[in-house]
């Protein structure tokens, strides 16, 4: 595994790179923003379903997956239309 990749133990938001959003953000800017912080509790909640499952394919886990799924479409929706 590479350095600085797997589970984020600390519980602090890992979130995607992005620009920077200033005060004066677009609408836009405010929305990737916000998805970055769903995607980061969704990976989170994810990670900890699968530690207390043990299994990928547990229906928690996988039922979390589907909306992370979700959320990182609109993300890259976003991102392409920006």
């Amino acid at each position: 595994m590479m350095p600085g990749v797997g589970i984020n133990k600390s519980h602090e938001p890992l979130l995607w790179p992005r620009r920077v959003v200033s005060k004066s953000c677009s609408g836009a800017a405010e929305a990737v923003y916000d998805l970055e912080i769903e995607i980061s509790a969704l990976r989170r909640e994810m990670e900890d379903a699968f530690v207390e499952c043990a299994s990928f394919t547990s229906e928690p886990v996988m039922s979390i997956s589907r909306m992370l799924d979700v959320k990182i479409n609109e993300y890259m929706k976003v991102m392409l239309k920006g």
